[in-house]
């Protein structure tokens, strides 16, 4: 299994893959590494793979997909780390609840909640993005059932401090809700 991050823009994408150690499911708490000093997260859009594919043209890649969910990335803020380190420790990535991607034929609302702060992003051609993330990545990887594409949906990061809980919401659904501990 595969966890790939897309981020950056059209004109200049970024891929990062995380090992699936990075993996942490929502309702765990966050036990805060002694590694680095500050961490920081923000809310990112994810979908499941289904199917196995190579070289796929957006007009297709909606086929490989059935779920949608949101999934909170931690990352590090330290000079020294090399960057793998910084945003693919484990459990730096909590996955949450998924929901049937049928569901976000056009803009969807999401929102990122923690004690220091409540934001709300609204973010059109969800599938759109999913699908062009696809495309990208499978001209370098083979994507296989079981993967999970992570793209930016816009949020700023927070500052994670013990005892904050962040929760985040899909379309006024819950999605993933931790602990820091």
């Amino acid at each position: 299994m595969k966890i790939i991050i897309v981020s950056g823009s059209n004109d200049c994408p970024q891929i990062n893959i995380l090992a699936d150690s990075a993996l942490q499911k929502t309702g765990k708490p966050f036990f805060v590494p002694d590694f680095a000093d500050r961490f920081v997260g923000s809310t990112h859009l994810c979908a499941h793979i289904s199917r196995l594919g190579k070289n796929i043209a957006k007009r297709f890649s909606e086929r490989y997909y059935e779920q949608v969910g949101l999934c909170f990335a931690i990352q590090a803020e330290a000079d020294n780390l090399p960057e793998a380190v910084r945003t693919g420790f484990d459990g730096a990535l909590v996955v949450g609840t998924t929901v049937d991607k049928g569901a976000f034929a056009g803009s969807v609302k999401l929102e990122q909640r923690s004690l220091a702060a409540t934001a709300e992003v609204t973010v059109d051609n969800v599938c759109s993005r999913l699908d062009s993330a696809i495309e990208l990545v499978s001209k370098y990887f083979t994507i296989k059932i079981g993967d999970l594409i992570v793209i930016d949906c816009g949020f700023d990061d927070v500052a994670l401090n013990i005892d904050d809980k962040i929760e985040c919401n899909i379309a006024d659904c819950s999605s993933i809700s931790f602990k820091i501990k």
